[in-house]
């Protein structure tokens, strides 16, 4: 019985926190702090910089806005202040999508060595089976970035030119949904565990030698 307690409790706390361990510090994320930073840096610095090297920098990334110009003379107008918000994005690009990629080594990893364990392999499963693991989590935040982008182009050109609010049918924004919709793969969820439950049957079956 006692035996059986510490291989329940190898491969349910044991084992997985280990693999858990060994995989956060085989890749590290410093990037998911610094993205942070390098957001609110690029942004709020910009409030004490000249605001012509900002707007030209979005311009650059938008020529579409290239006809739009700031107030000549006044502290303040939306087009330098949604480009000193967009830049500050910009700056923090880099390391977003390194902690994207780190995020799915980690998973990649993870997944790799579940196909050892039975009840890391099983979790795994079933967080696919509930899209709930980190392949689902990235591709909502891949969807969110589709739609913010898609939402400021639209609604950039009307700021600009100083469209009255009252002019946009705000019935027409509902709710938006997004879904994975990828097929499970029930060959790679089943055949680890279905091969390590005919390795355990036969041996359980294997004939032993009773020695008199």
């Amino acid at each position: 019985m006692l035996l059986f307690l510490t291989i329940w409790t190898l491969l349910i706390i044991v084992i997985p926190a280990s693999i858990n361990a060994y995989v956060a510090h085989k890749y590290p994320i410093p990037e998911a702090f610094a993205t942070v930073i390098e957001s609110r840096d690029g942004y709020h610095n910009k409030w004490d910089l000249p605001k012509e090297p900002t707007i030209q920098k979005f311009k650059e990334r938008y020529p579409q806005f290239s006809q739009y110009e700031h107030p000549e003379g006044k502290p303040f107008g939306w087009l330098w202040y949604y480009a000193m918000q967009h830049m500050g994005d910009e700056e923090a690009a880099k390391d977003a999508a390194a902690m994207k990629d780190k995020l799915r080594e980690r998973d990649k990893t993870s997944r790799t060595l579940g196909y050892l364990f039975p009840s890391i392999h099983t979790q795994f499963s079933l967080n696919s089976l509930s899209r709930s693991d980190m392949s689902n989590y990235l591709n909502f935040i891949h969807q969110l970035e589709l739609f913010y982008e898609e939402k400021r182009l639209y609604f950039y050109p009307k700021i600009f030119e100083n469209v009255p609010v009252s002019t946009e049918d705000w019935e027409d924004f509902t709710l938006q949904y997004t879904q994975d919709t990828r097929t499970v793969n029930w060959l790679f969820s089943l055949l680890p565990l279905l091969i390590l439950s005919l390795l355990m049957l036969l041996g359980a079956r294997r004939p032993k030698q009773i020695s008199i």
